[in-house]
């Protein structure tokens, strides 16, 4: 493996350098252990098992980048993209060189349709000039964000309604029997009537930017006595 690749994956070494000297040995022992469990139960794509493993010591060993990318990384295949987007910004403030993690947050920005904020994270990776398989995954993300986008920017909707009454007076005419001296029929008279009536109204909705957007709308209406 390249020193490129290895900027690109987890270094399980790295956690015990990093554990706090206050933690007790046994302490520092249960963890270990339960990051093993955990990094092998994600392998077998059991990432709730995984969470259970990491959960207990979540509080006391909060902090630490091998812990917490574990646990973002559970918390991301589990489906908790909310929590492990917090995981993962609090993993790459304390350690920005962490590619590995900035590219899995990348994919969580994506899940949540955070495309503004993954396309960033995706730009600063591309600037650490990552390794093939690495720049590959890059431009697989930027094509779904494409994608989505795209598909983002059109809204449509249709509505549809009906109502149904009685109008007393739907001629909109006089209810007398003569107006100025001539006699009037009865369709010339007031008539009252019952009435159905449907509403139909489609439209769509171009995002052009993030700030305009463009609609129209073409509604019809259809009125029966």
């Amino acid at each position: 493996m390249s020193s490129d690749d290895r900027a690109f994956t987890l270094k399980p070494l790295a956690f015990f350098a990093a554990l706090p000297v206050v933690m007790a040995p046994a302490a520092a022992a249960d963890v270990t252990g339960a990051m093993e469990q955990a990094r092998r139960l994600l392998d077998q794509r059991e990432p709730a098992a995984a969470l259970a493993q990491l959960e207990p010591y979540r509080q006391t060993t909060a902090g630490q980048a091998d812990f917490d990318y574990l646990l973002a990384l559970s918390l991301m295949d589990a489906g908790e993209v909310g929590r492990a987007e917090l995981i993962f910004e609090r993993l790459l403030t304390l350690t920005p060189s962490f590619h590995g993690a900035r590219l899995d947050y990348a994919r969580v920005l994506v899940a949540r349709d955070q495309y503004t904020k993954a396309t960033a994270q995706l730009d600063r990776l591309d600037a650490s000039q990552p390794p093939e398989k690495a720049r590959a995954e890059i431009a697989s993300l930027r094509q779904t964000i494409a994608m989505r986008s795209q598909d983002r920017r059109w809204s449509r909707y249709l509505e549809a309604s009906t109502a149904v009454g009685y109008d007393s007076n739907v001629n909109s005419a006089t209810a007398e029997e003569a107006f100025l001296g001539f006699a009037l029929d009865a369709t010339s008279q007031e008539q009252d009537s019952d009435f159905f009536e449907v509403r139909l109204a489609g439209g769509a909705t171009y995002a052009v930017s993030e700030s305009m957007r463009m609609s129209a709308r073409l509604p019809v209406q259809h009125h029966i006595n």
